[in-house]
């Protein structure tokens, strides 16, 4: 009788290795980190933007001197109101762009494929310039905010159809950080040449809207090699719905990013006007901060992708040990934040401006954990778990702006700065809870 040979048993799917626990997860987690490519570039760049934002902050400093509180309340709605707009001029998409350039096969789809995604932009930041010089019209603002409102058109612009990303999904970090650090210096020199005491209420806007036209045509020519430095093709339009349609989680996404990280400066403006000059100089600090913050996610995003190819298990490893060393970092930091700060703002911007320095602070130290939940999130976004952050968003948003509401108008921008860090915590969580949900299950 003859025997049935049975067929080999399937070869298990390789793991990647199980993490080590407890303390030295840490330290492993550390070396690991200092010691990879992916972090000394990151070191590097942050080093370069850091020098160069020091001295846009000393620079800034004596441009807030010059406006004065009743200018630095103007600039600050107008830029307010910048922001609001861009929302919607298809920036939020960049994680959907990233993922379809990376996987065209040759550089010539790669470059019409960027070129109609700045048309997409360059035509609905025109309609939003539209609309916000419209608002202008209808609200009968006074001539003192003439020259900003003028101003932020080019800005909002040239700022949305910048072809950054592009240079992200490149993996070519290092020129990114150069085009933001020689954008930083244009404006710095430009306060230190032109302002003096009693400047005109949006002065600043003009100085920002020409070092983003400068930073444009600088990154046009990194990115596109100057082919199409002001590319119109109404052709491209017809693909425009369709890209809206598909990146819409990403578009609430933002908008609900920006309810739960920035919205709490408006407020403070239509709830404490006589508190948002002020509170914008909190911004001023820590915009740098969170300029480094928004460079890191589109540095990072395009390895992250890659990251999702070799499985969630994997990604969830990579997270996990970037929060840690993150987390390390920031509980010195902040405790050292609220020792050196304080005197400092003093220093720089003066009694008139030093209710600002413990909102500072606290704006600061959400920054830090907007980071930590940043390793969290890209992992959703690389894997198209895009209504996933979506729903993480949501609630934290809704009970942010019940605080602000009820808490801002008694207690001011403090009470401002206290919920945004609040809400930063609970973002956090929220994304660590999806992410290791994820990575477990895969």
């Amino acid at each position: 009788m003859s025997s049935v040979e049975m067929p080999p048993p399937p070869a298990a799917e390789p793991r990647p290795p199980r993490m080590k626990e407890g303390p030295d997860l840490l330290v492993v987690s550390v070396r690991q980190f200092v010691g990879h490519r992916l972090a000394r570039q990151m070191g590097l760049a942050v080093g370069l933007m850091a020098a160069t934002k020091l001295i846009t902050v000393f620079a800034g400093a004596w441009a807030v001197r010059c406006l004065g509180p009743g200018g630095m309340s103007i600039s600050a709605m107008i830029f307010i109101t910048s922001t609001q707009l861009s929302l919607f001029n298809g920036v939020a998409l960049d994680a959907l762009v990233i993922r379809r350039y990376k996987v065209l096969p040759t550089a010539e789809e790669r470059h019409e494929y960027a070129v109609m995604v700045m048309n997409h932009r360059l035509f609905l930041s025109l309609c939003l310039s539209l609309a916000g010089l419209g608002l202008f019209v209808c609200l009968g603002l006074g001539h003192e905010w003439l020259l900003g409102t003028m101003a932020a058109v080019p800005y909002l612009i040239f700022n949305s159809i910048q072809p950054t990303w592009v240079i992200a999904a490149e993996e070519q970090s290092h020129l990114r950080y150069v085009i933001t650090s020689v954008q930083s210096l244009i404006i710095a020199a430009l306060y230190v040449a032109f302002f003096r005491a009693g400047q005109r209420a949006g002065s600043d806007v003009v100085v920002t809207a020409i070092a983003t036209v400068a930073a444009y045509f600088f990154a046009t020519f990194v990115a596109l090699k100057w082919k199409n430095p002001l590319p119109i093709r109404l052709k491209s339009l017809t693909t425009l719905w369709p890209m809206l349609k598909e990146g819409r989680w990403l578009i609430l996404t933002a908008v609900l990013l920006y309810a739960q990280g920035l919205m709490d400066l408006p407020l403070v403006g239509y709830l404490r006007p006589k508190d948002v000059g002020v509170y914008q100089v909190a911004y001023k600090i820590v915009g740098p901060v969170q300029e480094i913050c928004v460079l890191l996610q589109l540095v990072l995003y395009p390895r992250f992708v890659e990251w999702q190819k070799l499985g969630s298990r994997f990604m969830w490893q990579r997270q996990l040990r970037l929060a840690l060393v993150f987390v390390a970092g920031l509980l010195p930091a902040g405790l050292l934040a609220f020792v050196v700060v304080p005197p400092v703002m003093r220093a720089l911007y003066g009694v008139e401006f030093e209710a600002s320095a413990y909102p500072t602070v606290l704006l600061l130290i959400g920054r830090g954990i907007w980071v930590i939940s940043l390793w969290f999130s890209l992992g959703l976004w690389a894997g198209t778990h895009d209504r996933r952050a979506f729903l993480v968003l949501l609630p934290v948003a809704a009970i942010m702006l019940t605080l602000t509401l009820l808490l801002v108008p008694r207690y001011g921008m403090i009470a401002a700065a206290s919920v945004n860090l609040f809400g930063q915590c609970l973002v956090c969580l929220g994304f660590f809870a999806a992410a290791r949900h994820k990575g477990r299950a895969g």
